[in-house]
């Protein structure tokens, strides 16, 4: 079995995709992790009104597609300035795939859950990594996933809405795998394909007393 997980916004520095998407490698290995940037342009204006950044076209919502189509499951994380792109691209891997089960993650699927609900399969809610653990449990197991906790499903005409975990401990944040850098993510060049990264990575100090990781494309 198949996972693909894509990230859609404009930088690479994404903390939070990089903690899920290495901690669902590490109880899943045949999982694929890439980035789809819309434009690399920031705008703090945009980003407060939730207006979408970069464009992608057709060729690359396809292609985008094609790659989450390849899996069995297929994941997306995105904040709502993406979530009309995110929409596409979910629309497109129907096309190539129906088989594909479909789970939207990120800031848009917990603020908005009703929207996201509307096109995937299944919403995450909440913090993804344990969840998503139960939830591939079920359906390695042909189990009801629907019942997996910090969910919603699309089942039957019916949404089913599970309770969220509680936030992880600072104990259990501790033993989380490392964040995924430069092992295997990829980065989508519009236009062109998925090809592998080369990060240089530099720590940044914001202004609002705050770490983040940036990351330059030196490709």
């Amino acid at each position: 079995m198949k996972i693909h997980l894509i990230c859609i916004e404009d930088g690479l520095e994404n903390v939070g995709f990089r903690k899920f998407s290495a901690y669902v490698r590490s109880i899943h290995p045949d999982t694929k992790a890439a980035y789809v940037p819309t434009g690399n342009i920031y705008s703090i204006i945009n980003i407060m009104r939730e207006e979408g950044a970069g464009t992608l076209k057709e060729e690359d919502i396809n292609a985008v597609g094609k790659f989450l189509g390849e899996g069995d499951i297929a994941g997306i994380c995105s904040m709502t300035q993406y979530s009309a792109v995110s929409k596409k691209i979910i629309a497109a891997t129907r096309r190539i795939n129906p088989r594909t089960y479909i789970i939207w993650g990120g800031i848009h699927a917990i603020i908005h859950p009703e929207d996201a609900i509307k096109h995937a399969d299944a919403v995450c809610t909440g913090e993804g990594e344990f969840a998503f653990k139960a939830f591939l449990d079920f359906y390695k197991n042909g189990k009801d996933f629907t019942a997996a906790p910090s969910f919603w499903f699309r089942k039957d005409n019916k949404i089913i809405k599970n309770p969220n975990l509680p936030l992880m401990t600072p104990k259990q944040m501790d033993e989380l795998p490392n964040l995924m850098y430069q092992d295997g993510e990829l980065i989508y060049r519009r236009g062109k394909a998925l090809e592998q990264s080369k990060l240089l990575i530099i720590l940044i100090i914001m202004d609002y007393n705050m770490l983040q990781f940036g990351a330059l494309d030196v490709l």
